[in-house]
């Protein structure tokens, strides 16, 4: 329902806004948001999100991201061709609810960014000093943990100061049948690592 037209490399600008929003004294005080323990969750393209602006922003403390999308996949699927970016670009072209978006947008955009703007194992040197939750669904079809998440978690493994922790649960992509387990997970790791 947001105005103006939809663009996926905007995503992290947009996390950006809504944490300045937030760290507005007035707004702080008025939705009693603790400014110092501000956490991002966010799940598949949203999981890219929460890894892309987390790792931008030095005062965010957790950062989770469940069955996240890596971009950087997509972009090298679209430039050979697979099969996956042609699913990819199909589905785009059903996204109604977006403006100004279609495969034919989407394609550009990953086109021109950059792998560095793209690939989530490229943004683990701005997790450092951060708290990181990767979670993966062992039927996930969409966001499998073997190249989604598994080479994630070991480009973060490399970076010192980083509290990691990666976990593959039963689920599909929407974790249709196991969001009590998913929950329960979120929760130990954020009353652990993000209070």
């Amino acid at each position: 329902g947001a105005e103006g037209s939809y663009r996926i490399i905007q995503l992290p600008d947009d996390v950006a806004a809504v944490l300045a929003y937030l760290r507005t004294p007035e707004n702080a005080e008025r939705l009693r948001v603790n400014v110092d323990k501000l956490s991002l969750l966010g799940h598949s393209l949203g999981g890219w999100a929460s890894l892309a602006a987390g790792s931008q922003d030095p005062d965010v403390a957790c950062v989770g991201a469940m069955a996240p999308v890596n971009l950087g996949l997509w972009k090298s699927g679209l430039a050979q061709d697979d099969a996956n970016a042609q699913r990819l670009l199909a589905y785009a072209d059903q996204l109604f609810m977006l403006a100004d978006f279609d495969s034919a947008v989407m394609r550009s955009e990953l086109q021109a960014a950059s792998m560095d703007e793209l690939d989530t194992t490229r943004f683990g040197p701005g997790m450092e000093g951060k708290s990181v939750l990767l979670v993966t669904g062992d039927s996930d079809s969409v966001t499998p943990a073997n190249t989604m998440t598994e080479p994630v978690s070991d480009a973060y493994d490399e970076v010192a100061n980083l509290r990691l922790r990666t976990l593959v649960i039963s689920g599909d992509h929407s974790f249709s049948w196991s969001r009590m387990s998913l929950t329960r997970v979120i929760m130990d790791w954020a009353l652990a690592d993000c209070r």
